[in-house]
């Protein structure tokens, strides 16, 4: 198989032509500079630009081209990645060259085996124990590069930086919040304006791969204005990396502008207004009709938080009957009444799914009178009441209620 990174380098080169660089400016309307630092490279036989995808270790695990017509394909052997640029210092850093080792047992380093988690007899790269190149280890094939007879499983984790143990260092220094666009154009833009960017190929891409670049940074997500897919993309990366940012932000474009591309170039978008706008326009809570998941458990939740007064949920069972608050008491609930209103909850609800082709997507409810009828059973977590009344209806320290008296004006503890 050909090494994707040098079939790259090769098309890079192509790039200094001045003919080449003036055809990159009039195409994306961004500087030749931000596309170098993301990188570009063009092929003369297809008259189409090329771009790499990285994993999340920096490594080139495939070529896009862009021809001319505006299609895109792949190069053989490509896998989909992340648009973003990287630090070349720190990947040359982290390449393990193959060869002679000057090996350490773990014992000696004082630490614990990284692929199979035990402090005996495995061994490490000696250039720096605490953060290896490669391991020798004498228990785990799974990943391994190759057996070595007699010594273990040979665990390359930093083969042209392809499994640097800190995936955010081998992005550049820069200052503010990471942009998370879709788009290679997109991605160019955003470095343009001066920020770090890290495009997704498209806008239902598996966003589980951002997690080591952008784990406790400030994050912008930008979706697009088209119509369904954008939307759709944005919540499911915001639902992946929710928990995972320092700070966690999604915002659109004004709706007269398709992309961000588009949004930059005509109006000469900079980096401070860019940032004003996400301060009034950014949303830092995920869309109320998007949970977590699509089990009963999730969706028991998240309809009883829809039925609370001051904190207190107004739907509950009592002794096995369900009841409902009206605004003075409690009064029984058909049971019919309240499966139809889970019905109704879900209409508009949906979850994140992986699909068959490992690309996630928001899926809408379709439930079944089975699966009501487990969200039902999940309720139970927090819905019954098994003390007679009068009785508190959360845990408190105030007195026994049977011990009061109720009063227009208060009440009378008649024990005090």
């Amino acid at each position: 198989m050909q090494d994707l990174a040098v079939l790259f380098e090769k098309y890079a080169g192509n790039i200094l032509t001045p003919i080449i660089s003036e055809k990159i400016v009039d195409e994306f309307g961004v500087s030749v500079s931000a596309l170098k630092q993301l990188g570009i490279g063009y092929n003369p036989v297809n008259a189409a630009f090329i771009f790499p995808e990285r994993d999340s270790y920096g490594k080139i695990i495939g070529l896009t081209q862009r021809h001319g017509t505006g299609r895109k394909t792949m190069i053989e052997g490509s896998n989909r990645g992340l648009y973003y640029p990287v630090d070349m210092e720190i990947m040359k850093e982290n390449k393990y060259v193959p060869g002679a080792h000057n090996w350490t047992r773990i014992q000696e380093a004082d630490i614990s085996c990284p692929i199979c988690g035990k402090p005996d007899w495995c061994l490490v790269s000696a250039n720096n124990p605490t953060d290896p190149d490669a391991v020798l280890c004498g228990r785990i094939s799974e990943g391994c590069t190759t057996k070595l007879d007699g010594s273990g499983f040979l665990h390359i984790l930093k083969a042209g930086g392809a499994r640097s143990h800190s995936a955010s260092r081998i992005i550049p220094t820069f200052e503010g919040p990471i942009l998370i666009t879709e788009g290679y154009s997109d991605t160019a833009s955003a470095i343009d304006m001066g920020f770090m960017a890290i495009g997704k190929p498209s806008a239902e891409f598996n966003a589980k791969i951002l997690v080591p670049l952008v784990k406790d940074q400030d994050v912008v997500i930008v979706g697009d204005n088209d119509e369904g897919a954008g939307k759709r993309g944005m919540e499911a990366t915001f639902q992946v990396l929710k928990g995972q940012c320092k700070s966690l932000r999604k915002v659109f474009p004004p709706e007269k502008y398709k992309d961000l591309r588009r949004w930059k170039t005509q109006v000469m978008l900079d980096k401070d207004t860019f940032l004003k706008w996400v301060d009034e326009h950014g949303e830092s809570a995920g869309d109320p009709n998007v949970l977590d998941d699509g089990a009963a458990v999730t969706v028991a939740k998240a309809w009883l938080d829809s039925k609370r007064i001051d904190g207190v949920p107004i739907t509950r069972s009592y002794l096995g009957q369900w009841t409902q608050f009206d605004g003075s008491y409690y009064k029984d609930l058909d049971v019919r009444v309240l499966r139809g209103d889970i019905y109704t909850f879900l209409k508009d609800k949906s979850f994140p799914k992986m699909r068959a082709n490992g690309k996630p997507t928001l899926a809408s409810f379709r439930p079944t009178r089975s699966q009501i009828s487990d969200i039902l059973d999940a309720l139970n977590q927090w819905c019954p009441i098994d003390d007679n009344p009068p009785c508190w209806l959360r845990k408190t320290d105030k007195p026994d209620p049977k011990d009061l008296i109720v009063f227009q004006n208060g009440m009378l503890d008649v024990n005090r």
